[in-house]
């Protein structure tokens, strides 16, 4: 899998949490991803309209973070609600997403 950094995603109240930078470089005029994931990652991925479903990039403050709320995603990675976990992001190439580790 071609992978590049990308920053990183914080994990905190039934939300995802991205930065600006992050979402201008890899999602720039996207305002929905899909989320999916398999035994090892999660993926964020772009959809072309937010028409087609998937979940809002909600713009957080005025530097233009976004947040993405998603209890039932966060609950299905076996993580609390309550818990804050950041980790690392990175540019799948392949699959045209943002990808997170589930583990350490």
């Amino acid at each position: 899998m071609d992978e590049q950094h990308a920053g990183e995603i914080c994990l905190r109240g039934g939300s995802l949490y991205l930065q600006a930078a992050v979402c201008a470089r890899h999602f720039p005029g996207i305002h929905a991803v899909a989320l999916w994931r398999d035994d090892r990652r999660a993926y964020l991925i772009p959809l072309a309209t937010a028409g087609t479903g998937g979940y809002l990039l909600k713009i957080r403050n005025a530097r233009g973070d976004r947040v993405i709320h998603c209890p039932e995603f966060i609950e299905g990675l076996q993580l609390a609600l309550d818990a804050e976990v950041v980790r690392p992001l990175r540019w799948d190439v392949e699959r045209h997403a943002l990808v997170f580790a589930l583990h350490d």
